[in-house]
């Protein structure tokens, strides 16, 4: 068993014990053992309060008695999308400015890749189209943009995202000076091959 002070009172009677568990490698065994604690942190203008949800576990794999404290990995905010709340998360080393969309809980472990949203991107979320843009470097700020006339939101985006509606591109056929456009070839599916 252990307790937590997790209000940060110097007073353990208003905490819960929970058992000590090892080897909790279950996202929902992590969640059922984890803790939220109160916190203080600095955001450059002022002393802030907030929670952080912590996990302890005891270190199996070393000989001597030991606790193992695990924190959420990411920075993240919250946005309500439909009928849900989502996490928007980044990775604290993030160069290409992707963020991740994930249904709104704790993660401890890495989030799947399937989750990932690169700047200008296009998600889909309750049949709503809404694109990702970032405005600051550090992602601090960030906008997604949905438009406010909700039958514009259903349509497919015209962009060369994978899985949307591909812009149209014209041209001349070199061979013989016929002019191509993708926007015959609508509807159907080919495959490209370019080369320089």
């Amino acid at each position: 068993m252990y307790i937590v002070d997790s209000n940060n009172n110097d007073d353990y009677s208003d905490d819960v014990s929970k058992t000590l568990l090892s080897n909790l490698n279950k996202q929902d065994d992590i969640l059922d053992n984890a803790v939220n604690v109160d916190i203080e942190y600095f955001d450059g203008k002022s002393i802030k309060k907030d929670k952080q949800l912590i996990a302890v576990e005891q270190n199996s794999r070393s000989k001597d008695f030991s606790l193992m404290f695990m924190f959420p990995q990411y920075r993240y905010g919250k946005v309500q999308l439909g009928n849900d709340s989502y996490l928007i998360i980044s990775e604290s080393n993030n160069r290409n400015q992707s963020i991740y969309l994930a249904k709104d809980q704790p993660y401890f472990d890495r989030l799947d890749k399937k989750h990932i949203v690169n700047p200008y991107q296009y998600l889909k979320i309750d049949g709503n189209y809404i694109q990702y843009s970032p405005i600051t470097q550090n992602l601090s700020k960030i906008k997604l943009t949905i438009s406010p006339n909700e039958s514009d939101n259903k349509i497919i985006p015209t962009t060369n995202q994978a899985g949307m509606m591909a812009p149209n591109i014209s041209g001349v056929n070199i061979l013989d000076e016929t002019k191509i456009s993708l926007e015959k070839y609508k509807g159907n599916m080919y495959f490209l091959i370019s080369g320089v």
